[in-house]
C-alpha cells in the first residue's frame, strides 16, 4: 500500500506541474491578447485566427480543473486504510490525469494553429506600417 501511496504521490506532483504550466500558458496568451505591444491585424475577417484563442483558453481550463481532481484524488487516498479504495482512487486518478494531460495537448494544438496563422499573416499579409516593407 506505501508503494502505491508513493506512485500516487509521484502522479499528483506531475499533475501540478502541469497546473503550473496551463496556468501560466493561460496567463501569458491572455496578456498577448490584451496587450497594445503586439501587431494585431486590422481587417476583422484576418482577426477571427484569434478566435483559436478561446479554444486554446478552454482546454488549459480543462486540464487545471482535471488537474485540481488528481490532487483532490490523491487527498482521499491518503485518508483511508483500504487497499481496494486506494486502488480504485488510483485507476481514477490516472485516467483524470490522462485527460488533463489530452486537455493540454489540445491547448498546444490549437495555440500552434494560431501561432502558424499569425505568423502567415505577420509575413506575407501585414501593412507596410507595421514596421517593415512587405515582401
Amino acid at each position: 500500500m506505501e508503494h502505491l501511496l508513493t506512485s500516487f504521490s509521484a502522479v499528483s506532483g506531475s499533475s501540478q506541474q502541469l497546473v503550473n504550466l496551463a496556468s501560466a500558458f493561460l496567463g501569458g496568451s491572455i496578456a498577448i491578447f490584451i496587450g497594445t505591444t503586439h501587431v494585431s491585424p486590422t481587417r476583422t475577417s484576418v482577426r477571427l485566427i484569434y478566435l483559436l484563442l478561446l479554444a486554446c483558453w478552454g482546454s488549459l481550463a480543462g486540464s487545471i480543473v482535471y488537474g485540481d481532481s488528481v490532487l483532490r484524488q490523491y487527498l482521499a487516498a491518503t485518508v483511508t486504510s483500504d487497499a481496494e479504495k486506494i486502488k480504485d482512487i488510483f485507476r481514477l486518478a490516472n485516467g483524470t490525469y490522462a485527460t488533463q494531460l489530452n486537455c493540454l495537448r489540445l491547448a498546444m494544438l490549437f495555440f500552434g494553429i494560431w501561432l502558424f496563422a499569425y505568423m502567415l499573416w505577420w509575413v506575407f499579409f501585414r501593412e507596410k506600417h507595421y514596421g517593415g516593407q512587405k515582401s
